[in-house]
């Protein structure tokens, strides 16, 4: 029979395992696929991409601690047109994320290729996030999922469509 202090020893070296094979497990998750493209069309029209995420952790309750693959998610997405291309053109890029289940909280946040928080979205009892960045520049943005409060292994849809009017030349 097993004194009471092994046992605390015994329970406390299984919890540590599981613990330590949770975040093993939650490095490994990435969004399916880890990056898109957007090229912005030639005349007027959208262009969209998905993703999906299911982020193994919870509880990033505070934005100043960095995001680790355990409580968040990112994807990349590169915004290709040409570096006069909302001159001649009118629109915007809308990224959102949805998922099942009001009591699940995530937060989005968008960066630019110098990391600068360009975009974010934090509310709460809702399955959606979502926010619009008009006349985005070239280049690399990264998408960031973040569970707040959520059930781990919740599955994320991300979608970002890129719309784009012509207008007459000036």
């Amino acid at each position: 029979m097993l004194s009471v202090s092994s046992r605390r020893r015994s329970s406390l070296a299984a919890a540590a395992t599981l613990g330590l094979v949770l975040v093993a497990s939650g490095a490994a998750v990435a969004s399916d696929p880890a990056d898109s493209t957007l090229v912005g069309p030639k005349k007027s029209g959208t262009v969209t991409t998905t993703f999906t995420s299911a982020i193994q952790g919870t509880g990033r309750l505070d934005p100043t601690i960095p995001c680790s693959a355990f409580m968040c998610d990112t994807h990349t997405l590169t915004i290709n047109v040409p570096a006069s291309y909302w001159k001649k053109h009118t629109g915007s890029l809308a990224i959102q994320v949805a998922w099942t289940g009001p009591e699940n909280d995530f937060d989005l946040a968008v960066y630019d290729a110098a990391g600068t928080e360009v975009a974010t979205s934090g509310e709460a009892l809702t399955e959606a996030e979502a926010v619009t960045i008009d006349a985005p520049a070239p280049g690399a943005y990264t998408i960031e999922i973040t569970s707040y409060l959520a059930t781990p292994g919740t599955e994320v849809t991300g979608t970002a469509t890129l719309t784009a009017t012509a207008t007459k030349k000036k």
